[in-house]
């Protein structure tokens, strides 16, 4: 079950050591408003923006599903690129390219069909 923004945020703010008041004072809110913001099960998203920049904490990742972030994540969005090589036993290899037909990543790239196909290079051991 996915947690309440509200619980979210209390979280964050917890975090970042800030005081409710202060916390309060930084989005323009009464004190006794916090509280209620952390019970909220929803939020409004120009306040959530607001929370986010005093927290330095992008909540609206926090809120993507995760098949949104894997779709993110290979668009190069929340990742970079790197190239390896490894040397693999058969048996290790066995495993790698169960782990990647497992991958639910793996649905987003239908060209990934071995190893070198999903840009992993690898040599096997003798």
């Amino acid at each position: 079950m996915m947690k309440k923004i509200g619980q979210i945020i209390k979280e964050r703010v917890e975090a970042s050591n800030m005081e409710v008041t202060a916390f309060a004072k930084a989005i323009n809110k009464e004190r006794s408003n916090i509280y209620d913001i952390f019970k909220r099960s929803s939020i409004d998203t120009e306040l959530l923006k607001k929370i986010g920049q005093i927290l330095n904490y992008d909540f609206f990742e926090d809120l993507l599903e995760p098949e949104t972030k894997a779709k993110l994540m290979l668009k190069g969005k929340a990742t970079k690129k790197f190239l390896i090589e490894v040397e693999l036993t058969d048996e290790e290899m066995n495993i790698l390219n169960s782990t990647l037909e497992n991958s639910p990543l793996r649905r987003y790239n239908p060209v990934c069909h071995n190893s070198e196909a999903c840009g992993l290079k690898a040599n096997k051991k003798k």
